[in-house]
């Protein structure tokens, strides 16, 4: 520490040295400029002042530089965590509340589901806990290093599906919201992250670019509260990184295990949490790559007792209700006794309830009603067909059908999950349409990943989860879709040069042969640099910088930084103006408006293009906002073109029948730019895919969400389980509705 200290104060006095003797010699070159030459008053005034106005400018710059220092020491890491640690809460907020009501008819309350714990101390004897005290339990842990799994095949009894719908995720979302809730300053904040949109980087690289692009942060705010460590990874659905059986030291999943060991702070495992399934997790640890020092938690079936209150709460808490799911009460209620007694409880109808995902699928499924209200199942037949074996597979072929029928299909949204205000009218689902689009979804996201081979484009593999619109387009081919957005781009740019010509360019003799030359040669290097990207990122509104106090002293700052630097520039320009025999003082004036103008249009600009207008980074709005906005950035564009038209015929250097040209003109400049090269892209997908997907597909995904059918993840849709996924995959056409 001392040799730093001594190396910053040598660096200290040598700037310290330097600067004097600057001024000492500009001071004596001013003294002997003086003496050689005979000025007038005023060029003398203009010479004494250069030596004052240059002090004044290195004063300035350093007094900018401090300002900058001081402001970026303000946001510190404890700052920026406690802005992230509200983003997580409203983000997951929502998302734990469409988890648990499953539509519009789940109730509020949740099933407190139990788990048994396991650390890695052989030594150490199990703990059982339960959903309401995990965050209590994870703050025991050290490291804070968790596995949840849902319970073992052999311990449950040969329950359908084995542990798939167990209440992972849920289980995790409601630990990040506890821990968010009640957390310290110095604590860290969870955030959770898909395995399957893992891309082969490091635990910290993910997270940082996790917290810039869903949350919409500025890198380095992220790169300040990952190095802190004010921030932690909750990995949600390892298993979902490749189908079941490919497994191995090789797999994508076990390379993930394997960036988690690296992991660490100064030699020590930092905190991470994992979700997996139970069988997939077992698969690793045969391969050897399960990670060191991890607490397990195995989620237990639910029991007769919680399965009896959940059903209950939800479809029988009226007295008709209740009558009609009388065989199932009466069946649970002697599960519970028997439970009491301390006798077996395992029966077919227990195993089929066992978790929360079959209990919200029966919950869902015979409650559906025909078009003149009546119930269109007997909740008694669920006693039989758990017997047969055949029930699990019966509710996942008419999940959607019962989905799409609930209480939201009257045309008026009960309301809105995803935080927006809900609108009169929602959009009409049909239950064969809707199997049959989402069906093609389903062996989209399927293929993606087969055999243990994950299919890459462009270096970035192709997500087998994430429903994103404006990323879809690989379904229709992975160069049919981009192929047509060139041709269309490209006649466009034709389109444009020759209108051009037709207004402007033939008006002043410019030869037509050069003109097309140059006109095509730059519309085609336009194109296939603008066009046909692999992966277009859509642009959006950051309006954060003027909402927040820290935010707006940072965008003060940078715009004063643009000052200074076009001062500097203005200032040499009229140092370079008066050298030239310019006077002095019209030199002067020449330099400080040079600079006020260029510092206020690069402010302007810049704060536009870098801060307003970004595509870096995206808010944590729902998934149907990003084309909308990237939509909405290209037509301000056109607007800007039409404007500027809209001057020229007033000002009389323009006619009304220029002004779709110069709209064009606006709407090619903005895509150029990068606006609303990602909404092309997804309206040419749509336009190419009749049958594939709706036309109207983003009211579709939304309407399925507030369905219950999806979920949302960040900026993406996901189905609501992966085994309702999988079913849809196999099925192209949906089944009978009885």
């Amino acid at each position: 520490m001392s040799t730093m200290a001594s190396s910053g104060r040598l660096k200290r006095f040598v700037v310290l040295t330097l600067g004097v003797s600057l001024f000492l010699g500009g001071l004596a070159w001013t003294v002997f400029a003086l003496m050689q030459v005979k000025l007038e008053d005023a060029d003398t005034a203009g010479v004494l002042t250069v030596l004052p106005g240059f002090v004044g400018l290195v004063l300035g710059g350093w007094g900018v530089r401090v300002g900058v220092q001081g402001l970026r020491a303000q946001r510190t890491p404890e700052i920026i965590a406690q802005e992230i640690a509200r983003v997580v809460l409203q983000t997951e907020g929502r998302q734990y509340k469409q988890l648990l009501r499953s539509g519009h008819e789940a109730p509020h309350g949740r099933i407190d589901l139990a788990f048994k714990a396991t650390s890695a101390n052989p030594s150490s004897a199990s703990v059982n806990g339960s959903l309401e005290t995990v965050a209590s339990f994870y703050r025991q842990l050290n490291p804070g290093r968790l596995v949840i799994t849902g319970t073992p095949i052999s311990q449950a009894s040969g329950s359908l599906g084995g542990d798939a719908g167990a209440g992972k995720t849920v289980l995790a979302i409601a630990l990040i919201l506890d821990l968010t809730r009640e957390r310290t300053a110095v604590e860290p904040v969870p955030i959770r992250l898909t395995a399957a949109s893992w891309h082969g980087i490091e635990i910290r690289s993910w997270l940082i670019s996790h917290i810039t692009s869903v949350y919409g942060f500025a890198r380095r705010d992220a790169q300040q509260v990952v190095a802190s460590d004010l921030v932690f990874p909750i990995i949600d659905g390892l298993d979902e990184m490749e189908p079941k059986g490919s497994v191995n030291y090789t797999s994508r999943s076990a390379k993930l295990m394997r960036a988690i060991e690296r992991y660490e702070t100064a030699g020590n495992h930092c905190r991470i949490v994992i979700t997996c399934r139970e069988a997939h997790y077992q698969r690793l640890i045969s391969a050897d790559v399960q990670p060191r020092k991890v607490t397990h938690i195995n989620i237990l079936p639910v029991d007769a007792a919680r399965a009896r209150q959940y059903v209950q709460d939800r479809v029988a808490n009226t007295p008709i209700t209740s009558q009609r799911w009388n065989p199932i009460l009466t069946e649970l209620d002697l599960a519970v006794s028997q439970a009491n007694a301390g006798l077996a409880t395992s029966t077919p109808l227990t195993q089929a309830l066992n978790t929360p995902w079959r209990l919200t699928l029966v919950t869902t499924v015979f409650q559906e009603r025909a078009a003149d209200g009546t119930y269109l199942r007997d909740p008694a037949n669920l006693l039989q067909l758990a017997a047969s074996g055949q029930l699990y597979e019966f509710l996942l072929d008419r999940f959607i059908g019962a989905a799409v029928a609930g209480p939201g299909a009257d045309g008026f949204e009960i309301g809105n999950l995803a935080g927006h205000a809900a609108t009169d009218h929602a959009f009409r689902l049909d239950p064969q349409k809707t199997w049959k689009y989402l069906a093609n979804i389903a062996r989209y996201l399927n293929s993606n990943s087969t055999g243990g081979a994950q299919r890459f484009f462009a270096r970035r593999p192709l997500s087998s989860t994430d429903i994103i619109p404006h990323e879809l387009w690989p379904l229709r081919g992975l160069r049919f879709t981009r192929i047509l957005e060139r041709i269309f781009t490209a006649c466009l740019a034709t389109t444009a040069a020759v209108t051009l010509w037709q207004f402007f360019v033939s008006r002043r003799d410019f030869p037509i042969a050069y003109y097309l030359a140059i006109s095509i040669l730059g519309g085609m290097v336009l194109t296939f640099l603008s066009a046909g990207k692999s992966w277009p990122s859509p642009m959006h509104f950051d309006l954060r910088w003027f909402r927040t106090r820290s935010h707006r002293r940072r965008l003060a700052r940078d715009i004063a930084a643009t000052f200074g630097a076009s001062g500097v520039v203005g200032l040499g320009f009229g140092l370079y103006e008066w050298i030239n025999d310019t006077p002095f003082g019209k030199a002067l004036t020449s330099g400080v408006a040079i600079g006020l103008v260029m510092g206020f249009v690069l402010s302007i600009t810049e704060t536009l293009r870098e801060k307003v207008i970004v595509a870096h980074s995206r808010s944590a709005a729902g998934p149907r906002e990003v084309i909308r906005m990237d939509s909405i950035i290209l037509l301000l564009y056109t607007l800007v073109g039409f404007s500027v038209g809209c001057v020229l015929v007033i000002k009389g250097e323009s006619k009304v029948t220029w002004l779709p040209a110069l709209a064009l003109y606006g709407a090619l400049f903005g895509f150029f730019s990068g606006a609303g090269q990602a909404s092309l892209r997804y309206w040419i997908f749509l336009s190419c895919s009749p049958g594939r997907v709706p036309l109207r597909f983003m009211r579709f995904l939304e309407s399925a969400y507030h369905a219950g059918i999806l979920r949302i993840s960040g900026t993406a849709w996901q189905f609501r389980h992966r085994e309702l996924q999988d079913h849809l995959a196999t099925r192209p056409l949906s089944p009978p509705r009885r």
